[in-house]
């Protein structure tokens, strides 16, 4: 999706959509469970947290 120019509105839902759709529940829970580690880290640190 980084990558992609949107024109319209329709067209950013749509692909977010499929986005969403292509995962695995896997990828959804790995992320989920990995909250508070992500968190404690900005709040150890200090910092906002950012992933590129």
């Amino acid at each position: 999706l980084a990558s992609t120019n949107f024109n319209t509105v329709e067209h950013v839902r749509n692909s977010i959509d499929d986005f969403i759709a292509s995962k695995l529940p896997s990828f959804y829970r790995n992320r989920i469970c990995m909250l508070p580690k992500i968190r404690r880290k900005v709040i150890e640190t200090n910092v906002k947290y950012c992933s590129n």
